[in-house]
């Protein structure tokens, strides 16, 4: 990633201690907001929690009691928008320059007002948690996410575009910043540690397992003659000594015995199959063998090239 790109930030009052349409007050004093702390909160349009529908992130959530905790100007002028009642405010960034139809949507609507000096008619509605509650005044709740929306539930919880940030905002989407950073370093640390593994090693491994491989194929498409016609693609077996391939153990990791490795058994004795005389082929009387045959070595064909093409990509 070669820089952090911003998204639009959005701005305002999250909560405040008046009363909203449905008559109920919530105490700022008594909201969790280590969701937001610990930088999982999310934002969502109009209270819609599907992916196409969360529209972005929360940066940071601050409660404000009086004028003291007010630490510039956009604090201060929410704090007097309420009359000085206990409120929360927060910034939010959209997800618009990610390409998401949804946070487009909301972000034009928020550079549209601010072209024309107009208050923003969206704002923001907190969603959450009930653990405590004493008539219409919710005592203690818990805070996770936050609704951009047309119709806010408290009409004091509005937002407003940001142009410029303020200090304590700048700082939080620094210190986003250098995260993402770090995190992408340490990402291409590893990509180039899996590149010099892929040269140094997958290579060579790849190289011993063609000639291996070329082993199998001549193995497989030398076959035997039966009483009615040649068979291919190791329908048969041609000699006394039946080369077995052991599962393998050191693919991915772990040790194996791969073809060219083989271990060599006598052939066993199963109906329709005899030994096979050195100076004389004896014929194969079950059709049932064959196919049982057939089927296995395919299957080691297809397991072998199959395993060939994934370390190829």
């Amino acid at each position: 990633m070669a820089g952090l790109k911003k998204g639009t930030i959005l701005r305002g009052i999250f909560s405040a201690e008046t009363p909203d349409k449905s008559g109920e007050i919530v105490s700022i004093e008594g909201i969790d907001i280590s969701t937001i702390n610990d930088g999982k909160g999310l934002v969502n349009s109009e209270h819609n929690n599907d992916f196409t529908k969360t529209v972005g992130k929360i940066l940071n959530a601050k409660k404000i009691f009086s004028d003291k905790d007010c630490s510039n100007e956009f604090e201060k002028k929410a704090y007097e928008s309420v009359n000085k009642v206990p409120l929360m405010v927060g910034t939010v960034e959209l997800f618009d320059e990610e390409d998401h139809p949804e946070a487009q949507a909301i972000a034009k609507i928020a550079k549209f007002y601010k072209k024309r000096n107009e208050p923003l008619v969206l704002g923001f509605s907190v969603e959450g948690g009930i653990l405590e509650r004493s008539g219409p005044v919710i005592k203690k709740s818990i805070v996770r996410k936050v609704a951009v929306t047309a119709g806010p539930c408290n009409e004091a919880a509005r937002a407003e575009l940001v142009s410029e940030m303020t200090k304590s905002e700048a700082a939080v989407f620094e210190r986003i910043s250098k995260t993402e950073k770090t995190q992408n370093t340490l990402s291409a640390g590893a990509v180039t540690e899996v590149l010099e593994y892929d040269e140094g090693k997958i290579n060579e491994s790849i190289s011993s397992l063609k000639a291996r491989l070329g082993s199998l194929v001549k193995a497989l498409e030398a076959g035997f003659a039966t009483a009615t016609a040649p068979l291919t693609q190791g329908a048969a077996l041609q000699k006394q000594g039946v080369k077995e391939v052991k599962p393998s153990k050191k693919i991915m990791g772990e040790e194996t015995t791969l073809p060219g490795e083989e271990t060599t058994k006598e052939a066993p004795e199963a109906t329709g199959l005899k030994r096979i005389d050195e100076n004389k082929a004896e014929k194969i009387d079950s059709k049932k063998e064959d196919a049982k045959i057939k089927f296995k070595l395919k299957k080691a064909e297809f397991i072998a090239y199959s395993f060939y093409n994934s370390l190829k990509k």
